[in-house]
């Protein structure tokens, strides 16, 4: 699976671009604020329901232009996919070989991609819900419905609180909100099992992956799930997953009736990243910190690719201006070792290119030309 090539129309200031892509390594070089990151974003929009930024998709379509669009050809093992995202009057629709579908997850059952930029030292230092949206976002690329599940079960929390909050303490009926809580308690078991499993086996790659960093980053990495029940659910079965669950929710009934808040459930779940035993975020250099976050995102390419048997395209946003040399070095050697296509944008192509084979593309207000340095 690779991008052959990629259309953008009005797409932020990208009016009319066309790229040819190869299969191995690309680079987007410019300065800051040409459009590099809005080709990464209008890519990863094919795949993914949001934005790794922040704001409205309307923001989207050029300013002063009425709808704008990105597409691409897509290389897969069973011929070529066309995957198209138009955007108009603020609406999005989502079009596989030409023909409308329902959504993204149409056409992320085909394209999958791992995004790795500066946001992701939000990974480590930011709170739970930052980890919480890793982790749901690297189970969508396996199942596309899972975001749609994540989706129900806040809606289920929210209607919880406000049956709280309306009744009041001490006057909701605790069978009424016992029969109230089935669903939530199901989907909330769900997701639980879930996330724990996930993390189960990116930590196996994470580990593995940071061998091969730890000479220039120290210290050992360590990934633990921590359940918002407040137990480990590591091993258990569905339905003793499920017991375990209406007992922690029980068990905090009355305080959540005093609050109208619900105070345990996947909702609070946290991704705990310790590094020698202690917690990155407060124990970690910076180096370090871009190195675990760089980590936690080759865990999530390897471990699709053990299991699908091809991996996921990576994309990567102005890396090597977040590293130090010796760093940058030792994970260029890894995404060599373990991705297959990757599109990367950089200020500097000439500290990218060093032992790197790459297409090569200056973005220069909105505009994009192919170097013909990487045919030679």
């Amino acid at each position: 699976m690779h991008i052959h090539a990629a259309r953008f129309f009005a797409f932020r200031n990208l009016t009319e671009v066309r790229l040819e892509f190869r299969e191995g390594f690309n680079i987007l070089a410019g300065r800051n604020g040409q459009g590099k990151t809005n080709i990464l974003e209008g890519l990863y929009l094919l795949a993914m329901p949001r934005s790794f930024r922040s704001g409205r998709y309307m923001d989207w379509v050029a300013a002063g232009a009425e709808r704008g669009a990105t597409q691409c050809t897509l290389a897969t093992a069973h011929g070529d996919l066309d995957l198209a995202l138009h955007l108009e009057n603020g609406r999005r629709s989502w079009f596989l070989d030409d023909r409308k579908v329902g959504g993204v997850a149409d056409l992320s059952e085909h394209l999958k991609i791992v995004f790795f930029g500066p946001e992701d030292l939000k990974l480590i230092k930011g709170g739970p819900g930052d980890r919480r949206r890793f982790l749901d976002r690297a189970i969508y690329r396996e199942e596309p419905s899972h975001l749609a599940r994540v989706q129900e079960y806040q809606d289920l929390v929210r209607q919880r609180n406000a049956l709280l909050k309306d009744f009041g303490y001490g006057r909701l009926p605790v069978g009424l909100l016992e029969s109230y809580e089935e669903q939530l308690l199901r989907r909330g078991a769900e997701l639980t099992a879930t996330r724990a499993r996930l993390t189960a086996a990116l930590s196996v790659e994470v580990a593995r992956y940071w061998a091969g960093i730890q000479p220039v980053s120290g210290g050992a990495l360590r990934l633990t799930y921590r359940s918002g029940y407040c137990f480990d659910p590591t091993g258990m079965d569905a339905g003793a997953l499920l017991a375990a669950a209406e007992e922690a929710l029980a068990g905090a009934r009355s305080g959540d009736m005093a609050r109208a808040v619900t105070s345990v459930g996947p909702h609070v779940d946290d991704l705990e990243i310790r590094f020698d035993d202690r917690p990155a975020r407060s124990h970690a250099s910076q180096g370090q910190i871009r190195s675990i976050a760089a980590a936690l995102r080759m865990g999530e390419l390897i471990l699709w690719r053990q299991r699908r048997g091809e991996a996921p395209i990576l994309m990567m946003d102005d890396l090597s201006s977040e590293l130090d040399q010796e760093h940058y070095r030792v994970i260029m050697a890894g995404v060599r070792a373990h991705a297959g296509q990757v599109i990367l944008t950089t200020t500097t192509p000439e500290y990218v290119l060093q032992n790197t084979e790459a297409a090569l593309f200056h973005v220069n207000e909105g505009r994009v030309e192919r170097d013909a340095h990487e045919e030679a």
